[in-house]
């Protein structure tokens, strides 16, 4: 098994935070630095700032509906409020998949599983996701066609989407994204003169938020597991 595989599999980190931690050399394989590539079984040692990592068999699936205010991270000494707040019922050790900033809300999986955790974030599994906005004015068509289309964004092209008007009376918007950017709808729309004061995310590939309440986490169910472990 490949390294960051298996450090995704004990549950340490997602696979991509695990190559972070091969380029920054900070991982040890039976005393001596690892290398992006390197294979690994579960005989060997692997040892992360001082801790041994074993193979999670206890895989574990959640759904929160993330609220607007709550920073999406585990662990932030300089945060109010983070998501680890709303997880008191949760024994095992997850992490969150993927970004939702502290503005937006909506659903976010968390889940010690590294495989699926990289399927769904890797653009090359072209995982769509879908987003309900609120802008601060009336929008135009036309833009949304630009937007569509892709845009440049710190000197790189957004990668094409779509966007369509859900209320118009209410200036609401739903958006499809198959990519992950930081605050990447907000800056889209900003690009163009649009505010955004509202973002949910209420789907997640073909699993969707439905009626968990605001604050609430659920299981994911053995065929949600299945969908996911599909992709």
């Amino acid at each position: 098994m490949r390294i960051n595989k298996f450090i995704a599999n004990s549950g340490y980190c997602s696979r991509r935070n695990a190559d972070l931690l091969l380029d920054e050399k900070k991982v040890l394989v039976n005393g001596k630095i690892a290398t992006k590539g390197m294979e690994v079984t579960c005989s060997d040692e692997v040892l992360i700032s001082g801790k041994i990592l074993k193979l999670s068999e206890d895989k574990k699936y959640y759904m929160l509906n993330k609220p607007k205010g709550y920073t999406t991270t585990l662990k932030d000494k300089f945060q109010e409020k983070i998501i680890l707040d709303l997880l008191s019922g949760i024994d095992k050790r997850v992490y969150p998949v993927g970004r939702l900033d502290k503005d937006s809300c909506g659903l976010l999986f968390l889940t010690n599983d590294g495989d699926i955790s990289f399927k769904l974030t890797h653009p090359k599994h072209n995982v769509e996701k879908e987003y309900l906005v609120k802008l601060d004015k009336k929008v135009i068509k036309e833009d949304l066609v630009v937007l569509s289309n892709g845009v440049f964004l710190e000197k790189i092209k957004t990668r094409k989407a779509k966007f369509e008007i859900f209320d118009y009376k209410n200036n609401m918007v739903k958006v499809f994204l198959k990519e992950g950017r930081n605050r990447q709808i907000r800056k889209m729309f900003k690009l163009l003169g649009y505010n955004v004061i509202f973002l949910k995310r209420i789907a997640f590939g073909k699993i969707r938020l439905e009626n968990l309440k605001i604050g609430q986490y659920r299981e994911l169910t053995q065929k949600e597991i299945e969908y996911l472990r599909s992709i």
